[in-house]
């Protein structure tokens, strides 16, 4: 993955996240930029790898718990919809009955 990016794109992760290459710095060998200037320097400085993975699990796991938030949200307004149809069935059922009783009441 590490060496099929361009170098571009490797010295902006390696900015990013203030490493030199992806498991070290040889392994695929590092990038050339600001941030690993010299053997020494990205010698260091970890590898990529470490960095990108808590991003990524830390970036997964928003998406996940914002998932579960979302669906908690649904799982209430659908108990609300459902407290709202009874009570709109059971106040027609009154109106119903209150009706029927005041028309009896009349006739009598």
């Amino acid at each position: 993955m590490w060496s099929r990016e361009t170098g571009d794109i490797q010295g902006l992760l390696q900015k990013k996240f203030d490493c030199c290459g992806f498991e070290n710095s040889t392994s695929p060998l590092y990038h050339y930029d600001s941030t690993c200037m010299s053997d020494l320097l990205a010698a260091q400085k970890p590898g990529c790898i470490g960095p990108m993975s808590d991003y990524a699990f830390s970036f997964f796991g928003n998406i996940s718990t914002a998932t579960f938030g979302i669906v908690a949200i649904d799982a209430i307004l659908l108990l609300c919809v459902a407290m709202l149809f009874k009570d709109r069935k059971d106040r027609t059922r009154y109106r119903l009955i209150d009706e029927k009783y005041e028309l009896g009441m009349r006739q009598i």
